[in-house]
């Protein structure tokens, strides 16, 4: 089965590229690229990107659309 949420993985991906070398992708839209079990049960649907700084970030993204859903201005979520 394809994987379903990579389309919205690579809009972010796209609109975020000049930053891709200080993000990684986690949460549910990433999900269905770390499964290679083929008798695994399919990966939902999911309608947001979430990500974090990669540990070598040095200073906070400052990442337009994106909100904070906590205090931390480190943890993003795109919709």
């Amino acid at each position: 089965m394809p994987h379903q949420n990579l389309e919205l993985l690579e809009i972010t991906a796209e609109r975020l590229r000049p930053l891709l070398h200080e993000i990684v992708f986690v949460g549910g839209c990433a999900t269905g690229l770390l499964v290679t079990d083929p008798g695994a049960a399919p990966v939902r649907r999911t309608y947001d990107v979430d990500g974090f700084p990669a540990l070598s970030a040095r200073q906070p993204l400052n990442l337009e659309g994106c909100r904070a859903p906590c205090v931390s201005t480190i943890v993003w979520r795109r919709r």
